[in-house]
């Protein structure tokens, strides 16, 4: 479930930002409520979220293959948990990508 979201959250910025990153030099990275859009970036700055949701991926798959035949209970709470921040990293995307269009 975890690699599924991951690369939804890879593929999402491809399909949608990359054909109109050619447009503009810079699109909006970050929406505040009070202030607007806060910070701009290059179009491969939105490639950020995918990155840290693949080192999220590997480092808890790690613990959990090295706690499996021990720790049941912290293996369960690293699968939980990397699902979890995946679902987190795919809405920000969504979301700067729901900015962006």
């Amino acid at each position: 479930m975890s690699i599924l979201l991951f690369a939804f959250t890879l593929v999402l910025p491809i399909w949608r930002i990359v054909p109109i990153a050619f447009s503009k030099p810079f699109i909006p990275l970050h929406y505040n409520v009070y202030f607007g859009v806060d910070r701009f970036g290059p179009w491969y700055a939105i490639f950020v979220l995918p990155v840290l949701g693949f080192l999220f991926l590997i480092i808890n798959v790690s613990i959990q293959v090295h706690f499996a035949s021990r720790e049941k209970l912290l293996t369960r709470f690293f699968s939980v948990s990397t699902v979890v921040l995946e679902l987190i990293f795919l809405i920000a995307m969504l979301l700067i990508i729901l900015l962006n269009i």
